[in-house]
């Protein structure tokens, strides 16, 4: 192993250690629970919800472009280019 695997490594290590430490302080101080958690505490307005729903549209959107050349063929990847 590479000196930059290495540091690549850690870091990940080192971040991964800190969201979990970060987790596990938060939900002590939550009282609702997981469903307090997975649900907002029911106190999300409708824009917010809205802007959820339209970034999860678009993420799952741009994450199965890539898979457009192997399933159909180079050209297809660039279907959203307008020349």
């Amino acid at each position: 192993m590479t000196t930059a695997q290495i540091c690549i490594i850690i870091a990940i290590a080192v971040y991964l250690i800190i969201m979990v430490c970060v987790g596990v302080a938060y939900s002590r101080t939550s009282k609702g629970g997981a469903d307090s958690f997975y649900l907002g505490g029911r106190k999300l307005g409708p824009v917010v919800t809205a802007m959820s729903a339209e970034a999860s549209d678009m993420s799952s959107w741009l994450h199965t472009s890539p898979a457009s050349p192997t399933r159909h063929g180079r050209p297809s990847a660039l279907h959203w280019v307008h020349t």
